[in-house]
């Protein structure tokens, strides 16, 4: 039974079917499944699932003592859209998403003389409840089509107790919550498709040479000699040049391959094409709690740790960090963002942007990649930076 905290039941829930999705991918790419093919096994009806019970433990999961829907008034029952409306509301529902229409009609069904036909939208799903009732006889039998979407003439039938205990209004939230994780599923594995069918691309390793440890000293030397510095920040600066120069080569052939793929751009930092102003903190922490942190999941990636504010994203991914930071005030496209590679602990609050690569477009997916790599090139890249740092001391 789901308590009244929906989005930790959901969250739960939508990580359990994530878990499926590599396999599931592994073995449509072995099989050459043709694409269309996908789309109907992700957006199939409840009742073609392996181990359909029926709407069972549909139901059972959102067991209440009441239905906000449903409503008795002087011994005749009523549907109450204001009880749902509230019960939305409670369980942070966006009642901006949600629409009712109700339609009476005589019902010529065996039993039954009226028809209550209810349909209800809420965000990318429609539920249809009919009930159907017999003249003087005040209890009705209900059948519920959970998400149109999904449907195959097959509706969940229950009597009024059923009906009564049914959360009308959680499953609502449920079926767009559904909707969005069909979607996300559908998505990776187009993309995983995608990846397959370009392979070699884009590698599966960032290419890049750094100095080589008996030039280090000497290449040290000679840049503090000719530019004069008096710190250590742009002598690194240039031993890592490759290093970054090969992060933004592998980024931008990811995105180049993605950038069509709606769904796929990153859109954190998104500004007004004639304001250059950041997201509300409200659409923001919608993005991240989503999309970004939801595709980031599907990717393999659950152990990654985010963290956020309206202008910068802090990942962490087995001891390593990488840092996000909006392009603002100055940023010459809607997309662009500035990106850490490795960001150590001074670089989370510092302004500068010495040590990021700078991008007009971005993808889910090139984070995404970059993530899974980033701790096969931490020892390298920091053991390149302790070595100039002992150099740069040295020539003081």
């Amino acid at each position: 039974m789901m308590t009244n905290d929906f989005k930790k039941y959901w969250d739960k829930k939508a990580q359990k079917r994530r878990k499926s999705w590599e396999g599931k991918l592994k073995r449509r790419i072995a099989n050459h499944t043709p694409i269309e093919e996908i789309r109907k096994d992700v957006f199939k009806p409840f009742c073609h699932a392996p181990n359909f019970d029926g709407f069972g433990g549909l139901v059972e999961a959102h067991y209440i003592t009441k239905n906000p829907l449903a409503e008795w008034r002087r011994g005749k029952f009523c549907f109450s859209e204001d009880g749902l409306r509230d019960a939305l509301w409670q369980y942070g529902g966006n009642l901006d998403e949600y629409d009712m229409t109700r339609e009476h009609s005589v019902c010529e069904r065996r039993h039954f003389t009226d028809l209550d036909t209810l349909t209800i939208t809420y965000g990318t799903a429609t539920m249809v409840i009919k009930r159907y009732a017999a003249k003087d006889v005040p209890f009705g039998h209900y059948e519920i089509t959970p998400c149109t979407r999904f449907d195959d003439n097959c509706p969940m039938r229950m009597e009024e107790t059923g009906f009564y205990t049914l959360n009308i209004a959680t499953l609502l939230m449920e079926m767009d919550a559904e909707c969005h994780l069909r979607e996300e599923e559908f998505l990776y594995y187009v993309k995983g498709l995608k990846i397959a069918g370009m392979e070699g691309a884009v590698a599966d390793d960032i290419a890049f040479k750094l100095w080589d440890d008996a030039k280090i000293v000497e290449k040290v030397e000679s840049l503090v000699k000719r530019y004069g510095y008096r710190s250590v920040e742009p002598v690194i600066k240039s031993a890592l040049k490759p290093w970054m120069s090969a992060v933004k080569e592998f980024m931008e052939k990811i995105t180049h391959a993605d950038k069509d793929s709606e769904g796929l751009i990153f859109r954190a930092f998104r500004s007004s094409a004639n304001v250059k102003a950041y997201r509300s903190v409200e659409s923001f922490e919608e993005y991240i709690n989503r999309v970004f942190r939801p595709y980031l999941d599907s990717q393999g990636l659950q152990d990654a740790i985010v963290r956020a504010n309206v202008s910068t994203i802090v990942l962490e991914y087995q001891g390593c960090q990488l840092m996000l930071k909006a392009g603002y005030p100055y940023a010459q496209s809607p997309y662009q963002c500035h990106f850490y590679p490795f960001a150590e602990e001074n670089d989370l609050f510092s302004s500068h942007i010495d040590f990021a690569i700078t991008f007009e477009l971005l993808t889910l997916s090139a984070i995404a990649r970059y993530m899974k790599l980033m701790p096969k090139y931490k020892d390298i890249v920091y053991g390149m930076k302790e070595k100039v740092c002992r150099a740069f001391d040295e020539i003081e």
